[in-house]
């Protein structure tokens, strides 16, 4: 005998289920998670980690055009010294090429053995990123042109810290630009301007409202 449909008890004619003949539903049963290793949070899934890498993919802070932000870039390992003479010149040559394009104003830049310091300006969140992929992809060809290789550059998604107050942007500054006394790297060679006017008040003239920067000032000390 075929099951007959039973209708629901609210009485606007719609079906609710089935009823076997007997008059008696059978449940059945439903296999557990760890029988079938389908599901849920398992060692080892997801992406995996590049070598190098350790910074947690979060969404980017929203970004205000009043402040400036401090950004740090990595290389992976394995590449030159960044401040020898040859990658520092087609790092500037980058910058350069770069200086106004995409909405991103780079205002200050410290070049370090393995990672690159930036004090850029931006509109809002999305011209910052744009920016950056933009640079990044640029530095990336040149290096490797320079260097004879191909594939990554960068090792991981760069850190960011977005500077609010004068205290902020002076301590950013002092950290930027006095970097290479703290790593003895040479001085940049001279040229056409890898940077542009700071546009913020933070960066133009708030900074100052907390002293002037000394020349003996060396980070970390």
């Amino acid at each position: 005998m075929l099951a007959r449909k039973r209708k629901s008890s609210s009485g606007d004619g719609r079906y609710s289920g089935t009823r076997s003949p007997a008059g008696s539903a059978k449940q059945l049963p439903l296999p557990l998670r760890e029988a079938t290793g389908w599901g849920g949070k398992r060692t080892g899934a997801g992406r995996k980690k590049q070598p190098g890498s350790g910074l947690p993919h979060r969404a980017r802070p929203l970004l205000a055009s009043r402040f400036p932000v401090h950004i740090t870039m990595k290389v992976v390992e394995g590449l030159p010294n960044l401040r020898a003479k040859p990658q520092l010149r087609v790092i500037e040559g980058a910058f350069r090429a770069a200086l106004g394009r995409h909405g991103l104003n780079l205002a200050h830049y410290s070049i370090q053995k393995n990672h690159l310091h930036l004090i850029t300006e931006a509109k809002d969140r999305d011209v910052l990123m744009k920016g950056l992929r933009g640079l990044a992809i640029r530095l990336a060809r040149r290096l490797n042109d320079r260097l004879g290789r191909h594939g990554r550059v960068f090792a991981d998604r760069y850190h960011q810290r977005i500077l609010r107050t004068p205290s902020e942007t002076k301590h950013a500054l002092s950290y930027v630009l006095q970097n290479r006394r703290k790593h003895c790297a040479p001085v940049p060679p001279s040229g056409e301007p890898t940077v542009g006017e700071p546009r913020t008040w933070l960066l133009h003239t708030g900074w100052k409202l907390r002293g002037k920067l000394r020349t003996d000032e060396v980070p970390g000390r």
